[in-house]
């Protein structure tokens, strides 16, 4: 799936710096930087004499798409293309066997000690990695969609993966300089707006304000639970003198922030119905996957979609389709959508976070 149809996964960075990180960017130029490094020339970010994984642009529409006409990519404010991600992957089944026939070629009557075990996969994993670097075997390629707004300066990967967002921010830089900042909750409220208290343990001290989307996601989960508010109960958001609601369903992890008390999961429709979910909450735990419906006024209905609080990383977003017949229109008005949705749900909880910072 990419972010022109299907459902919408990942997270948001913005550029800082370089071609791409000021006002009024070249996107024809831009254009030009993502073929010079496609993945024929890839950036490589293996360590020591590792050769792999490498990192490279392609044009979106399939592993071997190295197509960067203007006509293709451009959708207005924004480009649509993608990273090219190849591994080695050896498989452990082959490992086990090579490891096997080491083993009964070594013993030749003795015993097996756990130290040959650990020799044999060991020499097996060795050989094998010698032979595909002469042959290209092992190789995975994986293609993850990417979208860049050039009036935000932000871009939009189209996964979850740390890994990759590594890699895309390495590549990001030799092609256009600069670097990609992430979009979370430390990005927006700066230093120094770090929820009192201690730091959750997914968090480091650099990214202790991110704690405010744990806090911004409990808030929705507590309103939601609370039987003295009437009706649906959502968190309801003023969005440009209109209401958001933000309605918890389906999942729901809450864990402890200091690792002590472990965390729970409620898989039901409406998780805030489950009794347990009081014990969580009197005990200080916080939603690290929470899922929700998003209402917007004058929507057809409800987004469907999955939240990583402290990253404000979406997965799973349902959109609803857009009016437009053509298909250029169709994909301009499908990027528009999904920039609205991100801004909905960054905003939502970055005014929670500044109205308890006042």
């Amino acid at each position: 799936m990419s972010f022109l149809k299907g459902s919408v996964t990942g997270s948001g960075f913005r550029g800082k710096g370089g071609e791409l990180g000021e006002e009024g960017a070249d996107l024809s130029a831009a254009v030009a930087q993502l073929a010079k490094h496609s993945f024929h020339r890839p950036v490589v970010l293996g360590k020591g004499e590792d050769k792999y994984p490498q990192f490279g642009w392609c044009g979106g529409g399939h592993l071997n798409d190295d197509g960067f006409a203007e006509e293709k990519v451009v959708r207005g404010p924004f480009l649509s293309f993608a990273v090219l991600v190849t591994k080695r992957k050896i498989p452990a089944d082959e490992v086990q066997a090579r490891a096997a026939q080491e083993l009964e070629a070594a013993a030749l009557g003795r015993p097996i000690r756990p130290q040959d075990r650990r020799d044999a996969v060991r020499i097996a994993r060795d050989a094998m990695a010698a032979e595909a670097e002469g042959t290209g075997r092992y190789l995975v390629r994986k293609m993850t969609p990417v979208v860049y707004d050039s009036e935000r300066r932000h871009l939009w990967l189209h996964t979850s993966s740390h890994a990759v967002a590594d890699g895309v921010a390495a590549l990001w830089n030799v092609t256009f300089g600069g670097e990609l900042v992430p979009i979370d909750l430390a990005h927006y409220l700066g230093d120094g707006s770090a929820p009192s208290g201690a730091i959750p343990e997914w968090l480091s001290e650099a990214e202790a304000p991110n704690g405010w989307g744990n806090l911004f996601a409990r808030e929705v989960v507590r309103t939601a639970a609370d039987e003295t508010i009437p009706l649906d109960r959502s968190f309801d958001w003023p969005s440009e003198d209109a209401v958001v609601k933000l309605i918890p369903r389906r999942t729901l992890t809450m864990r402890c922030p200091l690792g002590v008390k472990g965390l729970d999961r409620f898989d039901h429709e409406l998780p805030y119905k489950v009794p347990e979910l009081a014990d969580a909450l009197r005990e200080g735990k916080m939603p690290t996957t929470l899922g929700l419906d998003l209402v917007s006024p004058g929507s057809d209905g409800p987004v469907p979609f999955a939240l990583t609080p402290h990253r404000l990383a979406v997965s799973g977003a349902r959109l609803p389709k857009g009016a437009a017949k053509g298909k250029e229109e169709a994909q301009l008005e499908r990027l528009e959508a999904v920039r609205s949705f991100f801004d909905t749900i960054d905003g939502a909880a970055v005014s929670y976070a500044r109205k308890h910072l006042d």
